[in-house]
């Protein structure tokens, strides 16, 4: 049969032989493309054509999971010359068995061209013999419950996939039910299961489990503490089929131990009171004369120092010392049984620029460590404002990524740290995979409990600090946690409207003419490498000077100074002037000031005084820029190219834009998703040159399929760009041409094509 398909693959008596055959059976090429099916497979897929299926993968049917082991044995297949197994996969929301056979499939030169594979449904088998097992384990487990039913604790049984087998019957007496047949999900909360699920997985896959665990009771909601023992349950031949577990209840032992830690650890504020007072005293002398000098020496540097590492520097001796000064203020006001309070009050604050900030400091901090730190902002989330005390936040933050880094104990990991906005609020949270909380930790937390953290002279002072500041700017606290995975802190604040002053866009018409001044040569590069990717055709002109940008800026017509959109930077060295010169000198209407000094009150008056918007430095990467049409020219131009690069690789498209638009002056613009493209294609000349590629992982689409839409719109250049060699490919139409990713020397002939 292998012989008959190898020579006649396409021809259709082959393939009405192959549908009298009662086994699904099914050909795909060595890279996982389908090139044919029986009319059994299509009935598996709920499919009528084989043009359904012929030039897809698994993964177009299955789900990645199914679709990743079929790949393997497809590759067992190629590599053995055969394979004979057992295996699954979800189809309308049913999980079905097969026993697949797949063998090598040859060309008639004896050459290795693919896969020839038969499956049949096994299924209902697999099914009986399941229920079987299920039943030889309950009765075998009931039997030993007999024996345990008068032992004074909770003693169950559960089958490996979940649900409960059986309890003994001093859990039915205080529970008032039986458990058998029931999952956690049925009994508890889904937080509560969750975490028992994880427990219940580190079991089965390492042996044994010992520890407390805090559990709601189901009859009347209470919380109890308990110390479970939980162990594999093996059958007569060894193989693991469950979880035995035996749970006693803690609950007046622990809250004996918890009123004498809270009792300890009054008196230990106590005792330690005045050697803070005296320590903190000492620390701040001895800091401010060193912050002192610093600070003066730094104006000095300016044009020694390139402004990113003078504006942290800066910034890190004005933390410092602002640190120091609270601390020195908390102890002059302290008095006997009094609390600390800052002095400070909630402002306005655009909360992405000061986490970043922070987050920053951390990496230099502990850059010595093996700690990968990871920043998530959601494109909201970087305009987001929130009413806080901007240095009680701060130290918030550092208390809470310094507990994140100490749960690694000095070993590899990594810290997450995102910010979104969710309806009215806005969520950050630091999410570490280190040791995890213990669950006591984790109650006195959010139970506002003095808490050590394990450490033997710790005070509790960092989550102390952490819950005066989130009820101060009217914050919330939750954690998810569990040992030896990690722990998530997540902070809730209400969200608040963004200040007047903000840039949260930049709007721009297709004649405008946009000036860039800023004396540093990177943001240019910056600049550019944005603009040529939404807007290539707009004109710009660049300064690094702001009185050559003034004398162009003022010889233009009033009509063309109309058209100006100006983006300028505050801090022009050596200038003696500032951006805001610029805009007061030039009188152009449309400016944004983009500068890391968003947080001084000074520049945000001079700004509001020429009607200027403020856009933060660190944002200028995120903010949007809209494109729109100038009211003298209503009929909207295609956009004239070099060259459009799609690529879910975003890396790539960037430095295709890079190397061709910044460093070589060619048009080249870029999108990193197939939906993106095609809701823009119609912005281009049906001439354009698109390089595709082929392979969009999130999304349903292939490189081939959007330029055949492409094709049937009259757009003519179109080619293939991807890491597979298609050019000797015979399904590939005569309208696409493939182009090898590495083949730079094609690429700079068609940069150059007329």
């Amino acid at each position: 049969m292998q012989q008959v398909i190898r020579q006649n693959l396409d021809k259709e008596d082959v393939y009405q032989l192959l549908d009298m055959i009662d086994l699904a059976v099914y050909w795909k090429d060595c890279e996982g493309h389908y090139l044919g099916c029986n009319r059994h497979y299509l009935e598996i897929l709920s499919l009528t054509d084989r043009s359904q299926v012929i030039g897809k993968t698994d993964y177009d049917f299955y789900s990645k999971e199914d679709a990743d082991q079929m790949r393997e044995n497809n590759a067992l297949a190629i590599q053995q010359a055969t394979f004979v197994g057992e295996e699954s996969a979800t189809i309308n929301g049913q999980l079905e068995y097969y026993l697949s056979t797949k063998t090598r499939l040859l060309d008639i030169t004896g050459a290795v061209v693919g896969v020839f594979g038969s499956s049949i449904r096994i299924t209902d088998i697999k099914n009986k013999m399941e229920q079987e097992k299920q039943l030889a384990i309950r009765e075998e487990e009931l039997k030993t419950a007999q024996i345990v039913d008068l032992v004074p604790a909770f003693i169950y049984w559960k089958h490996k996939d979940g649900p409960y087998i059986a309890c003994n019957q001093y859990q039915k007496d205080i529970w008032g039910f039986d458990i058998a047949g029931k999952t956690e999900y049925d009994i508890f909360s889904r937080e509560e299961a969750d975490k028992f699920k994880l427990v219940d997985q580190y079991v089965l896959e390492h042996g044994s489990y010992s520890g407390e665990e805090i559990v709601t009771n189901p009859v009347d909601e209470t919380t109890k503490y308990v110390f479970s023992s939980k162990r594999q349950l093996r059958d007569s031949k060894g193989n693991v089929i469950g979880i035995v577990g035996v749970s006693m209840d803690i609950t007046d032992r622990k809250n004996a131990e918890r009123l004498a830690l809270e009792n300890q650890a009054h008196k230990i504020v106590q005792e330690q009171q005045q050697k803070f007072k005296k320590i903190v005293e000492q620390v701040v002398h001895d800091i401010r004369s060193p912050i002192a000098s610093i600070q003066m020496i730094l104006p000095l540097c300016n044009n020694k120092l390139p402004e990113n590492l003078r504006v942290p520097l800066n910034r890190s001796a004005s933390r410092i010392l602002d640190i120091a000064n609270n601390l020195l203020n908390q102890f002059k006001l302290v008095k006997k049984d009094a609390v600390a309070t800052d002095e400070a009050f909630p402002v306005s604050t655009l909360i992405s620029a000061e986490l970043l900030e922070i987050i920053t400091e951390k990496k230099y901090e502990h850059s010595r460590l093996s700690i990968d730190f990871i920043t998530r902002i959601s494109p909201s989330g970087y305009f987001a404002f929130l009413n806080v005390d901007v240095q009680t936040f701060k130290r918030m933050m550092s208390n809470l990524i310094n507990n994140a880094v100490e749960a690694f104990d000095g070993k590899i990991g990594e810290i997450i740290t995102s910010l979104e906005v969710i309806a009215n609020t806005v969520q950050i949270i630091i999410q570490d995979n280190g040791k995890g909380m213990p669950e006591e930790v984790k109650a006195n937390i959010l139970n506002n409990t003095a808490v050590t953290s394990g450490k033997s002279d710790g005070h509790g002072i960092g989550f102390e600090q952490i819950r005066t500041t989130l009820a101060k700017n009217n914050g919330t606290l939750n954690i998810e946690t569990a040992i030896g995975i990690g722990t998530k802190i997540i902070l809730t604040f209400p969200k608040i409207a963004a200040p007047n002053w903000i840039a949260e866009k930049i709007e721009v018409c297709e004649d405008d003419l946009i000036i860039i001044l800023d004396d540093d040569e990177s943001i240019h590069g910056a600049w550019d490498a944005r603009f040529n990717q939404v807007a290539p055709e707009i004109e710009r002109k660049n300064f690094k000077d702001g009185r050559v940008a003034i004398s162009f800026m003022n010889h233009l017509s009033s009509e063309e100074k109309d058209k100006i959109f100006l983006l300028t930077d505050y801090e022009l060295l050596s200038q003696n002037l500032h951006g805001l010169d610029v805009v007061k000198q030039t009188g152009v209407k449309r400016s944004i000031l983009v500068t890391s000094h968003h947080n001084n009150q000074r520049i945000r008056d001079l700004a509001q005084v020429t009607e200027t918007k403020i856009l933060p430095k660190p944002l200028a990467s995120e903010v949007e820029i809209i494109i729109k049409t100038s009211e003298t020219n209503a009929v909207k131009k295609l956009r004239t190219v070099d060259l459009v690069v799609v690529d879910d690789y975003k890396s790539l498209v960037d430095t295709f834009i890079f190397n061709y638009s910044v460093n070589r002056n060619y048009k080249v613009c870029g999108y990193y998703t197939a939906k993106e493209f095609l809701d823009n294609v119609h912005l281009y000349a049906k001439d354009t040159k698109f390089l595709i590629d082929n392979q969009f992982k999130t999304e349903n689409i292939t490189g081939i399929e959007i330029a055949h839409l492409l094709h049937q719109d009259g757009y003519t250049r179109l080619y293939l760009f991807s890491g597979t060699d298609y050019t000797n490919d015979p399904t590939i139409p005569d309208y696409l041409t493939p182009i090898f990713k590495t083949d730079l020397a094609f690429i700079e002939e068609l940069l150059n094509e007329k």
